[in-house]
């Protein structure tokens, strides 16, 4: 923990610095990669006219019912 606060953690994390795992600069864009994930929920807000939209689309061809399926993590 004193690591993490002392050498800006969280903030380096938001901005998927790949330092923070590793000094090889051969893994550095995998790590960017895998760390995109971290600024979706920002960017979900964006969308929510999108899914207003589908959702009174939906709706109006009598969808009643839905079915969600998803996945733990991708691995490349």
């Amino acid at each position: 923990m004193k690591y993490s606060t002392d050498k800006n953690f969280i903030q380096r994390l938001f901005e998927n610095d790949p330092t923070l795992w590793t000094d090889d600069a051969s893994q550095y864009e995998e790590i960017r990669n895998r760390l995109g994930w971290l600024s979706l929920p920002v960017k979900q807000y964006d969308l929510v006219p999108e899914y207003v939209q589908f959702l009174e689309q939906i709706l109006q061809d009598g969808f009643t019912d839905v079915f969600v399926l998803g996945m733990g993590g991708v691995h490349h």
